[in-house]
């Protein structure tokens, strides 16, 4: 790790997370642009959107905003991506088109939750990796509650939300993750993708016939 990197562990951190986020969001606003189809458009649109939201966070973290120069290309980013997904969604041409929305937002809180769980167990007691793993958790946090607020379902809601947050507070506090309780939110996760998929199925066989 750099002299930086030790020195300030928090803003190295933003700083490493800023720039992976916006990579991801690059490669999906890349993947969106040149889907075939407006359902995979708006799949990849929704998880640009949201990794272009996290770089926008992270950059909030340093303290020097001249040491964002992208800044203004991240909100710009957001908004367009944003726009894309508002779109498709509101011309009825993709049947299940909103739950497609949630189903993407469940799938990034999935892939951030569990790097962020990797991240930590792998950081030997860094501050930096637990600064980076946090962030992770904050961006699990924020798109599965947008998830699960398009799913309406209560019994995987408020567990799912809960069990992200209380690993999140692990982290915070640097105590040792109990494997059951990120089992408890994968399978949560998983349930949650299950549910949607059954809404867009119906939804697509609705549209069908």
């Amino acid at each position: 790790m750099s002299l930086v990197g030790r020195v300030f562990p928090k803003y190295a951190a933003a700083s490493v997370q800023m720039g992976v986020h916006a990579a991801q969001a690059a490669n999906f606003a890349k993947a969106a642009a040149q889907a075939p189809a407006l359902g995979e458009r708006l799949d990849n649109a929704v998880r640009a959107s949201n990794s272009f939201d996290h770089a926008i966070t992270a950059s909030k973290e340093l303290p020097v905003r001249r040491l964002v120069p992208n800044a203004g290309k991240y909100y710009a980013g957001y908004q367009a991506t944003k726009a894309v997904v508002g779109l498709i969604v509101g011309s009825g041409l993709v049947p299940g088109a909103a739950a497609r929305v949630g189903r993407n937002e469940i799938a990034a809180a999935r892939d951030e939750y569990t790097t962020g769980v990797s991240s930590y167990q792998a950081s030997h007691g860094t501050r930096f990796e637990r600064f980076r793993a946090l962030d992770w958790m904050n961006a699990a946090l924020e798109d599965a509650s947008q998830g699960v607020r398009m799913l309406k379902a209560d019994d995987i809601a408020r567990p799912l939300l809960q069990g992200i947050d209380r690993t999140r507070s692990d982290i915070r506090s640097k105590r040792e993750l109990d494997p059951a309780q990120v089992r408890a939110v994968q399978d949560l996760l998983g349930r949650a993708t299950t549910a949607f998929d059954a809404i867009i199925a119906e939804a697509s066989q609705a549209a069908s016939k």
